[in-house]
């Protein structure tokens, strides 16, 4: 599958602070055809492994997996909002940086980049 569409699926995921899988497919399903125009792709977004924290507020820390098929090939992207919670709280700068979650410090930064390392070969 060409390394654009897996890119579409890779910044479907990781271009978001929080989400849910409908919203993660809704966007996908409107921004896809924009993008690809005559490019026929069947396109979801699950959820798995739901957990909510017990602090408040109370955070989704479970797993959304993205998927794309074209012409009976498929990719498919988990992002781990457990993993990124856990990985993120132990940096010395989680309580104190307001722009953390947006910055190259947080583990989701660091997820993207691996991913899109592995794409691109």
């Amino acid at each position: 599958m060409d390394k654009l569409y897996k890119k579409f699926v890779l910044d479907s995921l990781y271009g978001l602070m929080q989400g849910s899988a409908d919203s993660v497919e809704r966007s996908m399903k409107k921004r896809f055809p924009m993008m690809f125009p005559g490019v026929n792709a069947k396109l979801n977004c699950i959820e798995t492994k739901f957990k909510l924290t017990d602090g408040k507020p109370q955070l989704y820390i479970g797993t959304l997996k993205a998927m794309i098929e074209i012409d009976n090939e498929t990719y498919s992207c988990e992002r781990d909002f457990g993993e990124e919670y856990t990985e993120d709280i132990k940096h010395p700068d989680y309580e104190d940086d307001l722009w953390f979650c947006e910055s190259e410090k947080c583990h989701s930064y660091k997820k993207f980049n691996e991913i899109w390392g592995e794409i691109n070969g």
